[in-house]
């Protein structure tokens, strides 16, 4: 063999030895993250297992003492946790999301590999976002929103957690009357989804682009969409209940066979209790007092109303509480008990005032408490009350909502 053939051929050699060393050497750094990550994990959750019993005020104050609680893996372990009691505890939810964001903008990069310390931050945030979306602060979402969607625009491949951003974004829009946007942002997530060949989330994105239709008034084209999932195989146990729930209130809204939703919305309520969804089960409580009434079964809807009032109230969630409680007072006077209606609007305007709500939401309950008092309340009175704070309460959520830089 000629000397130049020995070199090329000895390059050729070095340089797939080189490369097999380079990829021995990435795997074994990945075997060793991922040991990292379950050694975190496991440390964790054994971690908070401890500290987070007792009140949940003492909670942030036992993690700051608590050593070795500033890892990923913590972080992770809160926003998981979090998420896991959002449906009936949100006010603790909300505090395990914020407790999981400080630790993870406490993490030093060094520590870990590209990118990872940046993605426990963006995690933290969107969870954030989603509970605040959940429990209807609706402004303060959208800047968890914004906040998640700069850092993961710093991550590589963040596509489908963006996607998964957007969902809380959607969620947050249509609750400000920005339907149209919704239920864009759904579509194209939906989309994303369908790409990563996730079922469960194309799912979730198709019931939240029918909800972005629902409040812009397209009913039609909502039922079309959540009574085409009816049979869609990712469904699940909690899927199924939501749409039951959703068809029960397009029914109602299009007064299409009213009478026939009452059964299932009582099923609903049933089965959100056991699923441990209690802001749901509430809703559904709600939607069966409304569909009571519009069968002309006044009676029976008045207690069911004010316990759903009461859930909400006991649940932070103050504007479907106030709205639950001015169909009550409605129920009220058309069962001809007007006594009770101007220590309701009192009882509401506190709560309202004390949630910071909007003065014109709490003028349009000051003047039916007044008319209530003077017994000239009546029903289309407090239908006009009804709409007047559910618009006004939305406008203020709008107008204090972050601008559209960095929104995704």
């Amino acid at each position: 063999m000629h000397d130049e053939t020995k070199t090329v051929v000895r390059s050729l050699i070095d340089a797939r030895t080189s490369k097999e060393e380079s990829v021995r050497r990435l795997r074994k750094n990945i075997a060793a993250m991922a040991q990292l990550v379950c050694d975190e994990d496991e440390a964790a959750v054994a971690l908070c297992d401890e500290v987070l019993t007792g009140p949940s005020a003492w909670w942030p104050q036992r993690l700051h003492k608590t050593p070795g609680a500033k890892t990923a893996g913590v972080a992770r372990q809160l926003a998981l946790r979090s998420r896991s009691i959002v449906e009936n505890r949100p006010a603790d939810a909300l505090q395990l999301a914020q407790m999981a964001i400080e630790i993870a903008e406490a993490l030093h990069p060094e520590d870990y590999p590209h990118g990872h310390v940046l993605r426990a931050r963006a995690q933290a945030l969107r969870q954030e976002a989603m509970v605040l979306s959940f429990m209807g602060r609706f402004p303060e979402c959208l800047d968890s929103v914004t906040r998640a969607a700069r850092v993961f625009e710093q991550v590589p491949c963040a596509q489908f957690d963006l996607a998964r951003l957007a969902i809380a974004k959607a969620v947050a829009l249509l609750n400000l009357s920005r339907n149209e946007e919704a239920a864009e942002l759904a579509r194209e997530a939906g989309e994303t989804f369908v790409r990563f060949h996730d079922r469960p989330l194309s799912f979730q994105a198709r019931m939240v682009e029918a909800a972005a239709l629902y409040e812009g008034a397209a009913v039609e084209r909502a039922l079309k969409i959540w009574e085409s999932l009816e049979h869609d195989p990712n469904l699940g146990p909690a899927g199924a209940v939501h749409l039951a729930h959703n068809i029960a209130i397009c029914r109602i809204d299009l007064g299409r066979e009213v009478d026939a939703v009452i059964e299932p919305l009582r099923r609903c309520i049933v089965e959100f209790e056991a699923l441990g969804m209690l802001t749901e089960r509430s809703r559904s409580r709600w939607k069966l007092g409304t569909a009571l009434m519009v069968c002309g079964r006044v009676g029976e809807a008045i207690p069911i109303l004010r316990l759903a009032w009461h859930e909400f109230a006991e649940m932070s969630m103050m504007v479907d509480g106030a709205l639950a409680a001015l169909d009550l007072a409605e129920a009220l006077l058309a069962n001809e008990q007007p006594d009770q209606v101007p220590m309701i609007c009192h009882d509401v305007i506190a709560q309202l005032t004390k949630a910071g709500m909007t003065s014109y939401a709490i003028t349009a309950l000051s003047l039916l408490r007044e008319a209530a008092a003077m017994g000239q309340a009546s029903r289309d009175l407090v239908r006009t009350t009804h709409a007047t704070v559910r618009r006004v309460t939305r406008e203020e959520a709008q107008l204090s909502a972050p601008g559209e830089g960095g929104e995704t």
